[in-house]
């Protein structure tokens, strides 16, 4: 029984153009029991009839803590407990966050979430992006405190990212009306 042997090579060789230099792949298909040398790569077409995929790995999420299992305009879902009010969310801690909305945040408020000594904090301002005064958060910054402010959606999904990284993140949502 003949055996193929499938072999990519990739081979760069540079075509002179008028000031560009341009990489041409081969890729080469040898027989095992026999190997008729590099004229018979000559006569293979330069594009496969075949792509290559990697192996997809699948794994087991083992994001430890508080996890939000969905969300959507009205509240979150974190460790099957449903939450509509704004709230401080970390890998250990869930705490109900005093403004009803972005135009009720405060530098106090702001300032509250730093207490859990986190390496960043996501702030949540609800359905539209807004930025709170910059000297709110130059504080927190002077304290070593990352500071990325977000609209709620993509303040969650980097929140699960973040923890899922083992990060020392913590999430700070504005869910009350008027976002």
């Amino acid at each position: 029984m003949k055996v193929l042997l499938e072999y990519f090579k990739t081979a760069y060789s540079t075509q002179k153009r008028p000031g560009k230099q341009v990489g041409k792949r081969t890729i080469c298909v040898m027989n095992a029991d026999r190997f008729a040398g590099p004229a018979a790569f000559a006569a293979l077409p330069a594009r496969p009839r075949f792509r290559i995929v990697p192996v997809m790995r699948f794994h087991q999420d083992t994001s430890s803590g508080n996890v939000i299992q969905s969300y959507d305009a009205q509240g979150i879902v974190v460790n099957d407990q449903r939450i509509t009010h704004s709230v401080v969310i970390s890998a250990r801690h869930i705490e109900a966050w005093a403004p009803g909305s972005f135009d009720d945040l405060t530098t106090a408020d702001l300032a509250a979430p730093a207490d859990y000594q986190p390496g960043i904090i996501l702030l949540g301002t609800g359905a539209t992006l807004r930025f709170p005064p910059l000297q709110w958060l130059v504080g927190l910054q002077r304290r070593g405190i990352g500071v990325e402010v977000m609209s709620n959606d993509a303040a969650i999904r980097t929140y699960s990212v973040l923890l899922s990284e083992d990060r020392n993140v913590l999430l700070a949502l504005l869910l009350g009306g008027g976002g």
